[in-house]
């Protein structure tokens, strides 16, 4: 399997994936924080998302860990699983954010319900903006085994 930056026993892509799910812990705390968070069906739909986000980029933590702890590999068969798993969260997180987007969007846009909610309103804005941060790095650690998994399939070049 090819060593690269952000890869899979590799200090970069460590920290990537500790990014990933602090923000988007972070983004759960206060989604939970905010009240009325139920009332919305977008905002329930990001919220499991965020958990499973969170869930998924803790296990993307230890199994890094466990590649650095024992200068191991991941068999090529798991490799291919995991990335295809990635890209299935991340196709289901850009969802779930774009509907809470087009919510907020006309929330904001709507002055009368924004000034009776504004304190609500901003917390929606801030969890959704920290799961697009947690979704950038999702996205950048989804490209980088995308890109391992492709090296190691395509022969090289001679």
């Amino acid at each position: 399997m090819r060593q690269m930056f952000g890869g899979p026993g590799k200090i970069s892509g460590l920290v990537l994936r500790i990014f990933q799910c602090i923000f988007a812990a972070v983004s759960v705390s206060i989604s939970f924080s905010a009240p009325g968070l139920t009332e919305v069906t977008p905002f329930r739909v990001l919220l499991i998302q965020q958990c499973v986000e969170t869930t998924w980029s803790f296990v993307l933590v230890c199994r890094d860990l466990k590649v650095m702890v024992f200068r191991g590999d991941l068999p090529s068969h798991a490799h291919v699983m995991v990335t295809l798993v990635d890209w299935v969260f991340l196709t289901l997180s850009l969802g779930a954010i774009s509907s809470a987007v087009a919510v907020l969007q006309l929330i904001a846009t709507n002055s009368i319900s924004y000034k009776e909610h504004e304190y609500i309103c901003r917390r929606y804005m801030l969890s959704v903006g920290m799961d697009v941060i947690a979704l950038t790095f999702h996205a950048i650690s989804a490209l980088v085994l995308s890109w391992i998994v492709a090296s190691s399939i395509l022969p090289r070049a001679v």
